[in-house]
């Protein structure tokens, strides 16, 4: 029975996940060339003093890539140090996860007056080129929405620097 439940589970998310995909996507890369990402073309985009921002048009959330560039490359104690450095003031509502030995990625909460918004911190190192990337929404916030982040942030590629 609970093989069953799990298939059913399985092909609804994958039902869900494949009803989006007629979002043409458009390409995106910073102007000093660090990353590069796609975005929905329907999402409204500002990019200003390398600080990237993309979110839908009711502006509700936002994914946000800022990109910096280390002389003398990000090694394992620098990038440790810059995680702490960029989610010491948030209270983490779980563990860090390291996708990989260049990817960090870890979910905060904040309380505000009206509801509860809730952050996802990533650090993506390559090189001497290190990304950081939030994306801060509401608990409401619509599973399309945060589908459409997921897609945006599998997509984020951080090219380095000569």
């Amino acid at each position: 029975m609970k093989a069953i439940l799990l298939i059913v589970v399985i092909n609804i998310v994958n039902i869900g996940l494949t009803q989006n995909t007629n979002t043409k996507m458009k390409t995106f890369e910073s102007e000093n060339g660090f990353y590069r990402l796609e975005y929905p073309e329907n999402f409204c985009l500002t990019y200003k003093d390398n600080i990237l921002n993309i979110f839908p048009e009711d502006n509700q959330s936002s994914l946000t890539v800022s990109s910096y560039h280390f002389k003398n490359g990000v090694d394992d104690l620098r990038f440790a140090e810059m995680f702490k450095i960029f989610t010491k003031d948030y209270s983490p509502s779980g563990e860090k996860v390291e996708l990989n030995q260049n990817i960090w990625v870890q979910r905060f909460t904040e309380q505000n007056e009206n509801e509860t918004i809730v952050w996802t911190m990533s650090l993506n190192r390559n090189d001497k080129v290190l990304l950081v990337i939030s994306i801060n929404f509401g608990e409401d916030e619509k599973d399309d929405i945060m589908d459409q982040y997921q897609k945006i942030f599998q997509s984020i590629v951080n090219l380095g620097s000569d």
